[in-house]
């Protein structure tokens, strides 16, 4: 019993001692694991610590290659600042030798412009002096022009003024013949009247009865007609009338007008044949046409005719009448 104690103390103390050396051995391991945990741990933190320094040296080395980076950015954009600075330098200078060059030119085309000018002025001056003397020669000769066209016009003035005298000094001679002729036919008129009358008293006195005409008178008592002043038209018209007052025959009213006439109108009768002078009726209608009076022309006149000044409507009426019975 002893024995089996002995045996079963043995055990338990063995197996205690076995239970402590597991016990040991787990603790030496949980130490070991500990340790190497620990260990583990410190290197993960020197890993980390290396990490930062190497990041911390990293981010110390991206500055300073940003900052040299930068450095070298700033150094370039000076070296181009610089490069721009004498670029635009050299730009100035070549602009400013530009300017200067078109300053030269402009003051050398200045030059030649004024040279130009004087040069153009001095010709036109030349011109001018040239047509001054042109001109002069031209008022020389105008005048020259002038005096013998004036001495022209003066000789033909005189030679007119010779003209119009013959012709006046002609035209009197005309109309003396005609009065003479005139007279002299109213004188054999009166003859024929006078002997007429001197058989009518013969007659008379032998019982006899023989018609007895008007003396025929002399001159009419009335203008002359003047073709400045009167119409052909209306101065026959004042003629008739005026013969019916005093009673003439129809065949002594050409006579009689013959003795009126001056000028153109004494030149219508003197180209009339002999023979139909003494026609009353073919002297008017010569008269007329001689002054382009036909019978147109007077319904022209019917019909353009107006009132005139002074003329009261039944002259206006008579006057009218008279265009229409032309």
């Amino acid at each position: 019993m002893r024995l089996f104690d002995i045996e079963q103390k043995e055990k338990q103390r063995l197996f205690q001692i076995e239970q402590k050396a597991k016990e040991d051995e787990r603790l030496e391991k949980l130490r070991i694991f500990e340790i190497e945990q620990k260990a583990k741990e410190d290197e993960r933190k020197k890993e980390d610590e290396l990490l930062k320094k190497i990041r911390l040296l990293e981010v110390e080395r991206a500055k300073l290659g940003f900052e040299r980076e930068e450095e070298i950015r700033q150094e370039k954009e000076k070296e181009r600042q610089l490069e721009l600075e004498r670029k635009e330098e050299e730009r100035r200078e070549k602009e400013k030798e530009k300017e200067e060059e078109k300053e030269k030119e402009r003051q050398l085309e200045l030059e030649r412009e004024e040279r130009a000018r004087q040069d153009e002025q001095k010709e036109r001056q030349l011109e001018f002096e040239e047509r001054e003397k042109e001109r002069q020669m031209e008022l020389e000769r105008e005048e020259k022009a002038r005096q013998f066209e004036l001495a022209q016009k003066e000789k033909e003035f005189q030679i007119e003024q010779e003209r119009a005298k013959f012709l006046a000094e002609r035209e009197n001679e005309k109309h003396r013949q005609e009065m003479e002729k005139l007279n002299l036919q109213v004188r054999l008129r009166e003859q024929e009247v006078r002997v007429a009358e001197g058989r009518g008293r013969q007659s008379e006195e032998n019982g006899d009865e023989v018609p007895i005409g008007r003396a025929v008178g002399k001159v009419p008592k009335m203008p002359h007609f003047d073709e400045e002043r009167d119409f052909m038209d209306s101065y026959l018209g004042r003629f008739e009338r005026f013969a019916e007052t005093q009673k003439w025959k129809r065949e002594h009213s050409a006579m009689y007008l013959s003795a009126l006439l001056k000028g153109r109108a004494l030149d219508v009768y003197s180209r009339m044949p002999p023979e139909q002078t003494g026609d009353y009726d073919r002297l008017k209608d010569a008269l007329l046409k001689g002054y382009l009076l036909s019978a147109d022309g007077f319904k022209k006149r019917f019909r353009s005719a107006k009132p005139e000044r002074g003329e009261t409507p039944s002259q206006f009426l008579t006057r009218l009448d008279n265009y229409i019975e032309s």
